[in-house]
């Protein structure tokens, strides 16, 4: 079985997901992931202490949402990931 590709973007004071996505190759999530954080005007990354953005692989979201349970706690069981 081949490996899926997700970014996982979650929100810690209300433990609630952001956003969930599914890539189909490595290049594309790692893009996605670079591009989800925000820079100030000299450039420099700001980090946000409330909000985690993750890049995972799992052989399927069944087995993601196993692994990396916090994450879906509180979302649907049928939550699926957004294709990209």
């Amino acid at each position: 079985m081949s490996l899926k590709y997700f970014l996982v973007k979650y929100k810690k004071s209300t433990r609630t997901l952001i956003s969930f996505e599914e890539f189909t190759n490595t290049d594309d999530q790692i893009d996605a992931l670079v591009n989800s954080y925000h820079f100030n005007r000299e450039g420099f990354l700001k980090l946000e202490d409330d909000i985690e953005i993750v890049a995972l692989m799992s052989q399927s979201v069944d087995s993601l949402k196993v692994t990396h349970g916090r994450y879906f706690a509180q979302s649907p069981k049928d939550l699926q990931p957004t294709p990209r």
